[in-house]
């Protein structure tokens, strides 16, 4: 199953930068953000240490995602 995100991404040929601006100024949801940004910076010193299982618990409960959470890592890995 592909989120509406990652479709999105997909249809439009999205880099990952422009998906993190879309997320950030496409939607006035904090906690969607707050998911996002925590997920994508998981292992940064900034951010903490995260745990990954419950980062993207966090971003799936965000968007109402009812997949598998460990696939929205797909939505936050680095461009090629």
């Amino acid at each position: 199953m592909i989120t509406r995100l990652k479709k999105l991404r997909l249809q439009k040929g999205m880099t990952q930068k422009e998906l993190s601006q879309y997320v950030w100024f496409g939607t006035s949801c904090n906690s969607l953000v707050w998911a996002f940004e925590n997920l994508k910076h998981r292992d940064n010193s900034v951010y903490g240490s995260v745990d990954e299982r419950y980062a993207c618990e966090q971003f799936a409960f965000a968007l109402n995602y009812d997949g598998d959470p460990m696939e929205l890592l797909e939505l936050v890995e680095e461009d090629d």
